[in-house]
């Protein structure tokens, strides 16, 4: 049953982040961690966002690849910082922040205009890529800094999405070489991966054709009802 479940999050979870090339993350932790450990949840969502590499496949081109390369270095140390923390924090008191984390999310996007608050400088490279990291450690998501400040440096909606994509990417490559020694892809990970991928493909290939048709701001609405919810879940459980 719990197999079942996790599919199910995982699926709707990664259909999403196919359409806007992120999201799949924030949304299937907090469900994931209301039926498995939160830090088997992390682990498995990090097995899944590798596999969204595939997104790559026809708009390589689209990346800027330069911003991709000089976030790295700062990506790389935050990753190690939120997999340290993942390691030696408490089940409940992850639940917690990454609530509180859910609901600052939603109320920023709710509250803050559209304006450009990031410029490519090394400094704001820097703050966005090692909060992400560690983000993307302790949540297994890049977080709205990464998400902001690539929405603000790139040119248009197709370069955003598909940096984001192979920058998310490039993260979680960083996080499974530090997450191997620690011994954080676990058998009971491997039971919920590998019967999950063939629906988790298969809603990859549906996001992307769903994107043509429906809108970001009816996305964005679902996407944050969603968040608020499984913010709520996580204090009460």
């Amino acid at each position: 049953m719990t197999t079942i479940a996790a599919t199910f999050i995982i699926a709707i979870s990664f259909l999403i982040q196919s359409v806007f090339g992120f999201g799949g993350g924030l949304i299937a932790v907090p469900l994931l961690s209301l039926i498995i450990d939160v830090k088997l949840a992390v682990s498995l969502v990090m097995v899944f966002q590798l596999f969204t590499g595939v997104l790559l496949i026809g708009v390589w081109k689209e990346v800027s690849w330069r911003e991709v390369w000089k976030l790295l270095p700062a990506l790389t140390l935050g990753a190690i910082i939120g997999v340290i923390l993942l390691d030696i924090s408490s089940l409940r008191a992850l639940q917690i922040l990454l609530a509180l984390y859910l609901i600052a999310y939603v109320l920023s996007q709710n509250l803050r205009h559209r304006q450009m608050l990031w410029t490519p400088t090394p400094r704001a490279r820097f703050i966005a890529g090692a909060s992400s990291g560690a983000l993307q450690g302790l949540f297994g998501t890049g977080g709205p800094m990464l998400v902001t400040y690539l929405r603000d440096v790139c040119t248009s909606t197709e370069t955003f999405r598909s940096t984001i994509i192979a920058t998310l990417f490039v993260s979680n490559l960083i996080r499974l070489s530090i997450s191997l020694p620690r011994g954080l892809l676990s058998s009971d990970l491997w039971k919920i991966a590998l019967p999950t991928l063939p629906f988790f493909f298969l809603a990859l290939l549906i996001g992307r054709r769903f994107s043509q048709s429906a809108t970001s701001r009816q996305f964005d609405l679902g996407v944050q009802i969603l968040l608020l919810f499984s913010a709520i879940a996580l204090i009460v459980h």
